[in-house]
């Protein structure tokens, strides 16, 4: 089969979590050099059963919730089922919500915690026309769906979880997959109305794969499909600002090709993954976009295979390392966990394996006790998936629930032993109050005079500082 009939079978395959697999199966594959793994760090906390819709996380980094656990979906066996799951403090796996395929099905991408409380994600299948919903679930569980995708101007086969944007508004993309119209789209809370605000095309690009909001205000995202990918920005209210295509040629794809993922780190640059690319036998790169507008690559996977191919994202640790999986290859073919300097140099942290899970599709995220937290799509006692966790020797710290907000405003935070608190600082200066409303959650007021820099809570413990900076809005 040629890389052309891969790609035809892509695009008329209707199922939009395919996309990811589709993409990296026009790898090529050769000869292995298999090196040796590093000491085990990883462990398993939760296998799923395989059982109904207890099966298969895909697009999945883990969320935080306010009460500490962490929060996911799985796709589960047919098209009309998944899973909401629960991951409590103690390990326990739990499913606070079902999906079936009038209210929406196969859920590939996870959810988010929003400011309201309540989770938000899409689910790719499913819904009024069968082409998947945008939908929120509230602590006690209750499901609404917020909006029904029909295959028009509003997009379809949404696989990706959204993003609560600094002005409260979510926002989101849509494959469009199989058909050729992505969309971005904005759903206001306090209107509950929803609306496309760009289209995407074969010109601007196809696939979308990700998108953050920026400390700028801005909207990033990448593209996987098109001739070898492309990245953008945004205003929120749809207005194209900038956009950079990766360069390729058949037999060159040393830049990257098929991003699939980016985050602003702290530094103020951005990076990001390819599936492709880097490599003559394209195992993929990370790449870095400066905030000058130029992509530079950071690291090219090898054509060893000893440190795993199809990079799936990075998450930046508190420690200012990135943090990231790939999908496949390593010394058990699973795919591989890794740790990467900003300035090129990688560490193998584990081969993943039937055991411990394999072929991640997204990258682990840290919670605030300081242990990272990933899913594989298989692998584990049940070969339908895991959630693993490892451990780096670092350290709690706080962050929030949304990493912006203006002077007044009630700031939401997360972390661990928060009992006790007795003084939240923005950048230095003290905020004008603050209630703990948990051991894992509290607010404080954004103080006059606060500048965009780090949190820091003092507990009865010590010190928690914030792993990202909290953007002061005008």
């Amino acid at each position: 089969m040629t890389t052309d009939d891969i790609l035809m079978n892509c695009k008329t395959d209707g199922k939009a979590r395919k996309i990811r697999m589709c993409v990296l199966s026009m790898l090529v594959f050769a000869v292995l050099v298999v090196m040796p793994a590093t000491p085990q760090t990883v462990n398993v906390v939760a296998n799923f059963s395989g059982v109904g819709a207890a099966s298969n996380p895909q697009v999945v980094t883990p969320t935080q919730g306010r009460n500490g656990a962490l929060y996911g979906t799985a796709l589960g066996k047919s098209v009309s089922s998944g899973a909401l799951f629960q991951v409590s403090n103690a390990g326990t796996l739990s499913f606070p919500y079902l999906f079936n395929s009038t209210t929406g099905g196969q859920p590939d991408g996870g959810v988010i915690l929003a400011t309201d409380g309540n989770l938000y994600g899409t689910a790719s299948t499913g819904g009024a026309a069968g082409m998947g919903v945008l939908y929120r679930i509230s602590p006690n569980g209750t499901y609404t769906v917020l909006h029904d995708f029909l295959g028009g101007s509003d997009g379809a086969n949404p696989v990706y979880a959204p993003i609560e944007a600094s002005d409260g508004n979510i926002q989101g993309i849509t494959t469009g997959f199989p058909n050729p119209t992505a969309t971005l789209y904005k759903y206001t809370r306090s209107t509950a109305i929803f609306a496309t605000i760009y289209v995407f095309d074969q010109t601007t690009g196809e696939y979308p794969t990700s998108l953050i909001q920026a400390s700028n205000g801005n909207l990033y995202g990448t593209i996987s499909g098109g001739i070898c990918g492309e990245i953008f920005e945004m205003t929120t209210s749809g207005s194209l600002v900038w956009s950079y295509d990766f360069t390729c040629t058949i037999g060159n794809e040393s830049g990257g090709s098929a991003p699939v993922q980016i985050l602003q780190a702290r530094d103020g640059n951005f990076y990001g993954a390819t599936l492709r690319g880097g490599s003559s036998l394209g195992y993929g790169v990370i790449f870095r976009l400066d905030q000058q507008g130029n992509v530079s690559v950071v690291y090219t996977f090898p054509n060893s295979g000893q440190y795993g191919a199809g990079p799936v994202g990075l998450t930046e640790g508190s420690d200012g390392n990135l943090y990231g999986a790939t999908e496949s290859l390593g010394k058990y073919k699973g795919g591989t966990l890794f740790e990467l300097t900003k300035s090129g140099s990688i560490t193998l942290i584990y081969n993943l394996n039937s055991k411990a899970g394999n072929n991640p599709l997204a990258p682990p995220k840290q919670r605030t006790d300081g242990l990272l937290y990933g899913t594989t799509e298989t692998g584990g006692r049940f070969n339908a998936g895991v959630v693993y966790r490892i451990d780096m020797g670092l350290s709690p710290f706080a962050t929030f629930v949304v990493p912006a907000g203006e002077v007044g405003q009630n700031s939401q935070i997360l972390g661990q032993g928060l009992t006790g608190t007795t003084s939240v600082t923005f950048n230095g200066v003290a905020a004008t109050g603050f209630k703990v409303v948990s051991d894992t959650y509290m607010t404080a007021v954004v103080p006059t005079g606060a500048t965009t820099g780090p949190v820091v809570v003092t507990t009865p413990s010590g010190k928690l500082t914030s792993n990202v900076s909290f953007r002061v809005v005008p």
